[in-house]
């Protein structure tokens, strides 16, 4: 495959992928980390969807959601969660967590990469033409050097930064894999 080849999918089952030509590739993307038709998944959604339960989410109304929601608090000793339908979702809603929280109005983010289509989550994305028709962008938001840890150090001097929102893996980017001296400073510094 070359870099500026369409890839053409034509067969997915389990985490694999099959192009055109027969060449297979594990498929790790966003969604779908349970594999392409995941027989416990399919078998899960055909009970649900032949169930009388409801099928919008919040967990007061959706008995599977509630259930969810109930395991995640108690492995987590948080005492709330918040469910999403998409990563967009989750990074628009840590954006609003992080400044209601903290006060601060800063989001970094890296050079390079894919937060979602949502305004926030948009303004946290490279310079592109996913991000750049939809300015101007959430006030705040600012990108520094992948796996730099000068940069981090520099932006978090002023304490005025709400957040840190990164990609361990790089899709967008051209998939880059976070250093562990770079996860070592995060964690330190933050």
């Amino acid at each position: 495959m070359l870099a500026n080849e369409p890839i053409r999918m034509v067969r997915t089952a389990d985490g694999t992928m099959q192009d055109a030509d027969g060449f297979e590739i594990e498929d790790f993307h966003g969604t779908q980390a349970l594999g392409h038709r995941n027989p416990v998944v399919a078998k899960a959604i055909v009970d649900f969807l032949a169930s009388d339960a409801p099928s919008w989410y919040p967990s007061r109304v959706n008995p599977f959601a509630g259930r969810l929601a109930r395991i995640l608090c108690e492995r987590s000793g948080y005492e709330q969660v918040y469910f999403g339908c998409s990563g967009s979702d989750t990074v628009e809603a840590s954006i609003k967590l992080a400044r209601a929280g903290t006060r601060r109005p800063r989001i970094i983010s890296l050079e390079g990469a894919y937060h979602g289509c949502t305004m926030g989550s948009c303004s946290l994305m490279h310079a592109g033409p996913f991000r750049d028709p939809f300015g101007p962008h959430l006030p705040g938001a600012e990108a520094i050097a992948f796996n730099d840890c000068d940069a981090l150090q520099h932006a978090l001097k002023t304490h005025d930064v709400a957040a840190v929102v990164v990609e361990p893996i790089q899709g967008e980017g051209g998939v880059r894999q976070l250093s562990d001296a770079f996860v070592e400073a995060l964690c330190e510094l933050t």
